[in-house]
């Protein structure tokens, strides 16, 4: 069970590398009518270091020309995640997102947050203005819930036109103080 987790993270690091060093790579030589893609990342969270090894990992990923977002509308974006925290005492969630946006070509502004249990939870992370055609937006953040069952659900909208998801990846991480 210990190896399925550790081979599940790294599974999971694998595909968010791969999809930065895509876009990396994308916009590393751009022709003059090529697509560029642009990969905004928001400063990750410090990791949490006061406890062992995720108790468990949740991964929820996907692709999907037929997201759309519209402006100043938030979107779900994937399936809620159910993460459950054992014992009686709390649980410190590490929760990661890489979201890719298709645009038309014009400047939008994308943003990404989360909610847990239908609570909007901190910050959402901003892309800035990213002309298109394609912007990927990867961050971290951490959050303390109470034992029992919640749920995770990542959203997603823009400033600017209305665009489309075209592939992501949701990952909570629960650890046990």
């Amino acid at each position: 069970m210990k190896n399925a987790r550790v081979l599940l993270t790294v599974g999971a690091l694998v595909v968010l590398v791969s999809m930065w060093a895509g876009a990396q790579f994308a916009g590393s030589a751009p022709k003059a009518s090529a697509p560029v893609a642009i990969n905004h990342r928001a400063k990750p969270a410090d990791i949490l270091t006061s406890h062992g090894g995720a108790k468990k990992t949740y991964i929820e990923s996907g692709q999907s020309l037929g997201i759309d977002v519209k402006t100043e509308t938030y979107v779900k974006v994937g399936s809620p995640i159910k993460v459950t925290c054992p014992g009686t005492g709390t649980c410190d969630l590490e929760i990661d997102q890489s979201i890719q946006y298709s645009a038309d070509g014009d400047t939008n502004e994308f943003i990404s947050c989360y909610k847990v249990d239908a609570d909007q939870v901190g910050l959402c992370w901003n892309s800035g203005d990213a002309p298109g055609p394609f912007t990927t937006l990867t961050w971290s953040d951490q959050h303390s819930v109470a034992h029992g069952t919640h749920t995770v659900q990542f959203e997603g909208r823009v400033e600017g036109n209305t665009q489309t998801v075209t592939t992501w990846t949701n990952e909570v991480r629960v650890y046990e103080p």
